[in-house]
């Protein structure tokens, strides 16, 4: 046995015998294999491999299959993983298929030719240029304003839907409580909700070239009994931040007809601002964020009423 000096002139064995167990079973399962049996080998290799050809395709039809389930939004998303799933996102027939969900009022021939005479280029294309507006989600416009010392706050919802009908809600209720009402189904499940105000049911009409919606809706609300029956009417032009967000509403005027020979003009400059489009797909994280709570405002607005008092200006004079 030989032996060799190691670190710091220890001397170490060289052999290891274990060693030679390792490939025992190995050698032995190699004298048992027949030659029938390597020929079965072989054709379960070329098997595999076909099988291995087949994969990929296999992978793109089930993408297909699960994306024909996605809204725009999420095939947005989707299309951003990576290369090859941004392949599948973009085919043809799956914008297709949301296009036509978008305008159902339109057969897919006249959708067509709406693609054709624009000169879009491809169903993705028509559905991020042409006017639209959005069903995933509410459009909602907070408003604040001071009776006295005290700070009152409302909010406007508006819903669409792609049949040409819209829910319209105007509530001191935060978006987070008031989600659950703009469904055209909604109705009361208990005595809290009965005292709750109901969403109206309207209809509205796009036009595409002007980029203006006319939404007319009734007004009336069952826990008022003695309220006039009214319908009120609006004209929006449809705005966006980016191109094919369609993600704003601003009220160009305001009007209504009360017990069917009354008319009257309402005065917009409550609608200073626009409607802010908040999707359904976190929408309470997105109220947060663009409807801070009212107590931050009203905290705020001491705050500024006491700095001004400092600076020796009068009640009178803030």
């Amino acid at each position: 046995m030989l032996a060799t000096a190691g670190y710091g002139g220890v001397y170490r064995r060289s052999d290891r015998p274990w060693l030679e167990l390792y490939y025992q079973n190995l050698r032995l399962a190699e004298e048992e294999v027949l030659e029938d049996d390597v020929e079965g080998v072989g054709e379960e290799a070329e098997g595999s491999e076909s099988e291995k050809d087949d994969l990929p395709q296999l992978q793109i039809e089930i993408l297909e299959r699960v994306f024909l389930k996605l809204d725009a939004a999420q095939l947005s998303k989707a299309s951003m993983v990576c290369r090859e799933w941004m392949t599948v996102a973009y085919q043809p027939h799956l914008w297709r298929r949301i296009c036509l969900m978008t305008w159902p009022k339109q057969t897919a021939r006249e959708n067509l030719g709406i693609l054709l005479d624009r000169k879009y280029g491809s169903w993705r294309h028509m559905f991020l240029k042409r006017p639209r507006v959005r069903y995933d989600g509410l459009y909602i416009l907070r408003n604040i304003f001071y009776r006295g010392s005290s700070l009152m706050v409302y909010y406007r919802y508006f819903r669409f839907y792609a049949d040409g009908t819209c829910t319209v809600l105007i509530t001191p209720d935060r978006p987070e409580k008031a989600v659950s009402r703009m469904s055209k189904n909604w109705t009361p499940k208990g005595p809290q909700d009965a005292q709750k105000l109901l969403p109206n049911i309207g209809s509205y009409h796009l036009d595409e070239e002007l980029l203006t919606i006319s939404l007319q809706a009734p007004t009336y609300q069952p826990r008022y009994p003695l309220m006039k029956k009214s319908i009120v009417m609006y004209e929006i032009e449809l705005r966006e931040t980016v191109d094919g967000a369609r993600n704003l509403l601003s009220v160009a005027r305001q009007a209504a007809i009360v017990d069917d020979n009354e008319y009257c003009d309402y005065d917009c400059r409550k609608f200073n601002r626009p409607f802010q489009f908040v999707a359904f797909d976190g929408f309470k994280r997105a109220c947060q964020v663009k409807f801070r709570n009212e107590n931050i405002i009203r905290n705020n607005k001491v705050k500024w009423f006491l700095e001004e008092l400092g600076k020796g200006r009068t009640h009178d004079d803030i």
